[in-house]
């Protein structure tokens, strides 16, 4: 039998080659799992919102809940729009939680929010404490359904059975639309960091 002597220039060439794909698969892992997390953070960064009322005349002011992730923090507010002062949007309450909400959603009779903290629902009130109430009473507020059209540097909103077009100085993705008032013509955009008004 024969041994061939392995050339010092041909081990370190393996040698070399093995280094260069464990670096490889080492890079590919981390790219991965930097793209997971940054995932992660985005979704904990993108606000969360539910219309807790709805407008039904000039005098009578929607309220939004929003959840945002915030100086490391996890936060719902309650607010209050207010038309008359450009849309104001007025804090009614704020309240740290324990944990990111998997959702939030309005209640059926009261102006509060319901948040699902680890799979468990909890209503807070019109201040934002905790207050024991039935799940029944919880209602989620879908989204209307609306298109987007990317220009340079805005966004044009086109909310089906609404004859207007919306347009946004920014270039984030809109996420959702929701309705605040039964009565005209007045929006929330959701978009991957913010929330705004659209109005005529």
């Amino acid at each position: 039998m024969v041994f061939l002597k392995e050339a010092v220039w041909e081990k370190r060439l393996r040698l070399i080659f093995i280094f260069l794909i464990i670096t490889v698969i080492a890079l590919a892992f981390l790219w991965r799992f930097k793209k997971i997390d940054n995932q992660r953070e985005n979704k904990i960064n993108s606000p969360q919102v539910a219309v807790v009322h709805e407008s039904e005349g000039e005098n009578d002011h929607p309220y939004v809940a929003v959840y945002k992730f915030t100086d490391g923090k996890h936060i719902v507010a309650l607010y209050q729009i207010i038309r008359e002062q450009d849309f104001l949007f007025k804090t009614v309450a704020a309240a740290e939680l324990r944990n990111s909400p998997e959702e939030i959603a309005s209640d059926s009779a009261e102006i509060g929010v319901w948040v699902k903290i680890s799979g468990k629902w909890h209503f807070f009130d019109e201040s934002l404490a905790e207050t024991d109430r039935s799940e029944q009473t919880k209602t989620k507020v879908e989204g209307v359904n609306f298109t987007t059209k990317a220009q340079e540097k805005e966004t044009i909103i086109l909310i089906v059975n609404d004859n207007h077009e919306y347009r946004l100085g920014l270039s984030d993705k809109v996420r959702a639309v929701f309705s605040l008032s039964s009565v005209e013509n007045l929006w929330l955009a959701v978009t991957e960091s913010d929330f705004l008004i659209l109005h005529k």
